[in-house]
């Protein structure tokens, strides 16, 4: 039986630019990522193997914080429900 060593690692940064293109008559996109150094402390290693080939990569967009909690809001939270909607929502919860 084969065992396969995990070598992934996860680091966050930003997507700085992408550029489409055509390479050996296939269209690709050609992305340019920054992430700040202190993310790659020991994860050099896995991370020389990315540069070797192929990587899976996951891109998790920032995300909408949901206010579930009562406390007040974080700056730049997005509000899903108008006033409207919300007062009828809370007169719903009053009723139950």
């Amino acid at each position: 039986m084969t065992e396969l060593k995990d070598n992934s690692i996860t680091v966050f940064g930003n997507v700085i630019n992408s550029t489409e293109k055509t390479v050996n008559k296939d269209q690709v996109v050609e992305l340019k990522v920054r992430i700040q150094a202190k993310e790659l402390d020991g994860k050099r290693d896995s991370f020389a193997k990315v540069l070797k080939g192929n990587a899976q990569m996951v891109f998790t967009p920032s995300q909408t914080e949901l206010n579930v909690d009562g406390d007040k809001p974080a700056d730049g939270q997005t509000e899903l429900l108008d006033d409207k909607a919300k007062k009828q929502s809370d007169k719903a919860e009053v009723k139950k």
